[in-house]
């Protein structure tokens, strides 16, 4: 099997290149392909180049088509998308940048593409929870619930927390809590995270959409035919740490009779799956720590 090799960094002679294509250029695709470029570099100096682009409205007409509605964001997209790919700090302030970017703010729904990008650098920094805060209340609220579980950060399950709290979302919550948590509900932090919120006193309905999305799994009837619908992981794919966390919560969720009751055989399959599962990692444990003949 051939070995992937790590992509050289960018030299500065290539990160001006690319930046006088960006200057110069008014064919869409080689903007495209020098912006990608710098986008997916992961340097600061190739970042800070394409930040001056990204906020000029000039450079945003040349890049994308913005009178035809099928095609205005086409190569923009595609420039987040990459940075996206690439996260790192400077990639987080660059996208806070064009948050406060009049210029780039000019076609509001480019946050569709920038939020992402944002999400997908960790730690999240206070300045991205605001954004994250202030897009949750135009409109953004679902979207935004999946991209901070993904980010698992302990601030952006914080604030994922907050949402599910907030009376004021009560119409959107139900699905946000189904498309969020399922395919992330073995990722480390979740089930603590979780488990705060039913101390929280929830609505009986905001209750019962956490229990059913951590313990059981009705994509069915959550998500429909949806395209990219979130698919549940295997409790064998968890940490061990989680399973066992995963036991401790089904354990409180029993004794205070915060299942509810159309959901008590779910949690109960569910935990003697995760049970089953610890036990033979128990037993291959102990083989491993026998002496071999």
């Amino acid at each position: 099997m051939a070995m992937v090799t790590a992509r050289p960094p960018m030299t500065a002679v290539e990160i001006r290149g690319h930046a006088a294509v960006l200057k110069e250029s008014s064919h869409r695709e080689s903007l495209a392909v020098s912006a990608i470029a710098l986008a997916s570099s992961g340097q600061p100096e190739a970042f800070a180049r394409l930040a001056l682009f990204l906020q000029n409205d000039a450079f945003l007409a040349r890049l994308d088509a913005l009178e035809e509605p099928q095609r205005k964001f086409s190569n923009l997209s595609q420039v987040l998308k990459a940075l996206k790919k690439h996260p790192t700090q400077a990639t987080g302030k660059l996208c806070e940048a064009l948050v406060a970017s009049p210029a780039f703010m000019t076609e509001p729904d480019r946050v569709i593409f920038l939020l992402p990008a944002l999400a997908a650098v960790r730690p999240m920094s206070e300045p991205a929870l605001a954004i994250f805060r202030r897009f949750n209340g135009e409109g953004y609220f679902n979207s935004n619930g999946p991209l901070l579980v993904s980010n698992g950060d302990p601030k952006a399950l914080k604030l994922f927390a907050e949402m599910v709290a907030d009376d004021h979302y009560e119409p959107d919550r139900i699905d946000m809590i189904h498309w969020a948590l399922l395919p992330h509900r073995l990722q480390p932090g979740v089930v603590e995270m979780a488990r705060g919120l039913f101390d929280r006193g929830l609505t009986p309905a905001v209750e019962k959409a956490l229990v059913e999305t951590l313990f059981d799994d009705q994509s069915e009837e959550w998500f429909g035919p949806a395209r990219n619908a979130p698919v549940a992981p295997r409790w064998s794919s968890g940490e061990t740490s989680v399973l066992e966390a995963y036991l401790k919560l089904g354990r409180y969720l029993q004794e205070t009779r915060k299942t509810p009751p159309e959901l008590e055989a779910a949690v109960e399959k569910a935990l003697q799956e995760i049970r089953a599962v610890l036990e033979v990692r128990r037993k291959l444990e102990e083989e491993s720590k026998k002496p071999k003949r």
